[in-house]
């Protein structure tokens, strides 16, 4: 699989499904996962955006975020932290561990148009620094 631009880690299977298509609509390739293995796909892909729910199962989406920012391969990764509720509690812990940002769910496809304008702009600023 080539490296996908998006990858994107939420609790329900069809948000991800929904998510992965308004990005794939917006000219980004994505990954989708429902699971706590974000941190290997993240390892493994390194993306250029993470999009975590902090509904997460088992390993809650803070836990997760808090690993990624540990981790050596996925440290530098911008992570949009996403949840049902628009929480202060959340939001600040999102905040305090290097989120680029929080959203509440459900999206529309202009807020997914916008970050893949920053997305590709972020892409083409690395392509562009390394030739």
């Amino acid at each position: 699989m080539a490296k996908p631009s998006v990858l994107i880690s939420v609790r329900d299977p069809a948000d991800a499904f929904a998510l992965a298509r308004m990005f794939t609509d917006a000219g980004l390739s994505a990954i989708a996962d429902t699971s706590a293995r974000v941190v290997e796909l993240a390892s493994r892909y390194c993306p250029s955006l993470i999009v975590l729910d902090v509904e997460q199962g088992r390993a809650g989406g803070a836990e997760l975020l808090s690993e990624l920012r540990r981790n050596l391969a996925t440290r530098g990764v911008r992570i949009i932290v996403v949840s049902s509720f628009d929480d202060e509690k959340a939001r600040a812990a999102a905040a305090s561990v290097g989120a680029l940002a929080f959203a509440v769910k459900p999206f529309d496809c202009a807020f997914v148009r916008a970050i893949a304008a920053l997305v590709r702009a972020t892409e083409a600023a690395v392509a562009a620094a390394s030739a």
